[in-house]
């Protein structure tokens, strides 16, 4: 297998690319119209056709140029990283946001080897704060805030 397959610009092309058709499929439903009269589907999939065009230039690029290649054996803020978004998924609606974003923030935080017990304590409350005061009472989302409300 060529190097360039192991660069990191070539995995984020394809990266770019699979969010960029996955945006294309998931929107379908949606009624695109012309440019003189859009749709709601007009907006996120020429968003779309540009994220997925970028993703091709990046990942193409990457094949004729020299980058920096992944790290190998780096399992640990992968996994902590995806276990924080899985659990965000679980609690949300279970828990309301404010323990959700806070536990999601605090094991996001495992993957660094450099994580402190008391930075990640003060950094989960003020996110769960944040999230509770930017997407409850200024967005107006219809989601629980505390678990009392769930």
């Amino acid at each position: 297998m060529s190097r360039a397959f192991y660069s990191k610009d070539f995995w984020s092309g394809l990266l770019f690319m699979a969010f960029g058709v996955a945006t294309m499929l998931l929107g379908r439903a949606y009624e695109i119209g012309s440019a003189t009269s859009m749709g709601p589907g007009w907006f996120p999939m020429i968003l779309a056709w540009i994220l997925t065009g970028m993703g091709l230039l990046v990942a193409v690029r990457s094949l004729a140029m020299e980058g920096e290649n992944i790290p190998t054996g780096v399992l640990r803020p992968q996994l902590f990283i995806v276990i924080a978004i899985l659990l965000f998924a679980v609690l949300v609606e279970r828990t309301g946001l404010f323990i959700a974003a806070a536990l999601t923030a605090a094991v996001g935080s495992l993957a660094s080897r450099e994580s402190r017990p008391l930075e990640v304590l003060i950094v989960a409350v003020m996110v769960g704060l944040a999230c509770v005061g930017i997407f409850i009472y200024g967005v107006g989302q219809p989601i629980p805030a505390w678990f009392w409300n769930v």
